[in-house]
């Protein structure tokens, strides 16, 4: 179909399944706690049981997740990684954090214990992992921590690029230590990813303001102004990375492109690529053009994009790939050039006309094949 300019030639399911939030949902699994007395907590805690009432399962979790994020304040509990399970266990309730039908041994303590790449997005005891393959991703190497340089917490995007010396670059985000400013910074290795090393931070350390919000809404849906950056390099050796900014992760968020000419030492703001939209993802076309993909989470939800002819300067008019999108929970795409021309966006999606409504249809990878006009 025609939309604009860009011809989509196909949409498809690529997988198909339940949200996490929907599974831990079902059946019994499902308690609503008591109130308990953390009053710094019961703005979270209140909004979060209210949506549970509602069977808004995806965003009550993210609420209770906030809640969950001071456990590591409460006598006889230790936290490492992220607390996921708040509310949606039948053991764990919220107020005093009390572990029914259990009393820790004195000096000992519960291990609550979430590991994965990075234990949780963007949180202040958040380390990111880097593994690295050889042969196009058929086998990897024992995953690397990265030393964090003095910085609390790493975030990882699986974004990486070579540059033309050899040396590889990885992306990720610092987080201070009250998890509330985030920085895009670049780790640089010189011996095949076997070690890394800080090498730059990308953005203004101080920022406009756009970051600054009301903080009552927990770190997850709060303001940030930069994070989450992805970088491909030009032919010339310069490296663009576009940068998330955000006001509110369901619907206030773009996507800004810096540009380093230094192999990614020293950066510098280049454009605005959208008014709503972000993360976006980059790709240089066969042809020089670059396309930036990124899921909208404004009415008519979907996946989005735009064209560069200029090295990310200016940008197009806005093409739209999809628009059935069933609630804001979707985007975060990736993008290739599929041949000559012709792109494929893959990205996480839900739709309007699905039978199955959880704020928004069921969660699934689709991909989308179309030619930029």
């Amino acid at each position: 179909m025609n939309q604009g300019m860009v011809t989509v030639e196909e949409d498809r399911v690529v997988k198909k399944v339940l949200s996490a939030a929907a599974l831990s949902a079902c059946g019994s699994k499902v308690r609503i706690p008591a109130v308990g007395e953390a009053e710094a907590d019961k703005f979270l805690y209140d909004r979060g049981t209210e949506l549970l009432l509602k069977k808004n399962w995806l965003n009550a979790r993210e609420y209770f997740r906030q809640v969950g994020d001071r456990i590591s304040s409460v006598p006889g509990v230790k936290v490492r990684g992220a607390v996921t399970a708040l509310p949606f266990t039948s053991s764990v309730g919220w107020g005093s954090i009390k572990i029914e039908g259990w009393t820790p041994p004195p000096g000992q303590e519960l291990q609550v214990d979430q590991r994965g790449a990075t234990p949780d997005y963007f949180r202040p005891h958040s380390q990111a992992w880097i593994r690295v393959s050889g042969d196009g991703g058929r086998t990897w190497r024992p995953p690397i921590l990265p030393p964090k340089a003095g910085f609390p917490s790493l975030s990882g995007h699986a974004s990486a690029v070579v540059r033309p010396d050899g040396i590889s670059l990885v992306f990720m985000t610092a987080v201070s230590a009250d998890g509330w400013k985030r920085s895009p910074v670049v780790y640089a290795s010189i011996d095949d990813g076997a070690n890394w090393m800080f090498l730059s931070m990308m953005t203004p350390r101080a920022d406009d303001g756009a970051g600054d919000g009301d903080r009552s809404v927990g770190l997850r849906f709060g303001a940030h102004r930069y994070f989450y950056p992805r970088g491909i390099v030009l032919p010339g050796g310069s490296i663009l990375a576009s940068v998330r900014c955000q006001r509110d992760p369901t619907s206030i968020l773009w996507t800004e492109i810096f540009r380093s000419d230094d192999g990614g030492r020293t950066w510098g703001f280049v454009s605005r690529v959208n008014d709503w939209g972000a993360p976006g993802d980059l790709v240089r076309m066969r042809d020089g053009r670059i396309a930036c993909v990124y899921g909208y989470r404004h009415p008519p939800f979907g996946v989005r994009a735009r064209i560069s002819e200029d090295d990310g300067r200016t940008w197009g008019r806005e093409l739209v790939l999809r628009d059935d999108g069933g609630s804001w929970d979707l985007g975060y795409p990736r993008v290739a050039e599929h041949s000559p021309g012709k792109l494929m966006a893959v990205y996480y999606m839900n739709c309007r006309d699905d039978p199955i409504q959880m704020s928004g249809g069921v969660r699934h990878i689709a991909q989308t094949i179309f030619t930029p006009d």
